[in-house]
């Protein structure tokens, strides 16, 4: 296993991952609160945030995945090995928890020492 050390969070993390996360979450549970955004709203499909399944959210993490490649030099924390951008695959679909799925702490990208030192 390759130690991996934390990485900053990318400049546009919160703006590109965070925030559309969160909103997503809100209209996924049909709430009054989620922000209007442009095209079809999206449909509620449970009542409770936990309730959602990691397959329903929307893969924001794609628009961050550049920048957590760089400052992870192609290391994947959550498996702790090397992935080739020439054959890995471009994901970070690590989601357990859906009200945390889009927060960096929670997709992987720490080894479980650090994540416990993050919650």
């Amino acid at each position: 296993m390759i130690r991996v050390q934390r990485a900053a969070e990318p400049a546009e993390f919160d703006a590109k991952v965070r925030q559309k996360g969160k909103a997503a979450l809100k209209e996924l549970i049909g709430s009054t609160e989620a922000p209007r955004r442009p095209g079809p709203r999206r449909e509620k499909l449970t009542d409770r945030i936990e309730d959602i399944p990691s397959g329903a959210l929307p893969p924001f993490w794609v628009q961050a995945l550049p920048e957590l490649r760089a400052a992870y030099r192609d290391i994947c924390a959550y498996l702790g090995m090397y992935i080739d951008p020439a054959t890995g695959l471009a994901t970070v679909d690590h989601r357990h928890c859906p009200f945390m799925a889009h927060e960096l702490h929670r997709q992987g990208r720490l080894r479980p020492a650090d994540r416990e030192s993050t919650r």
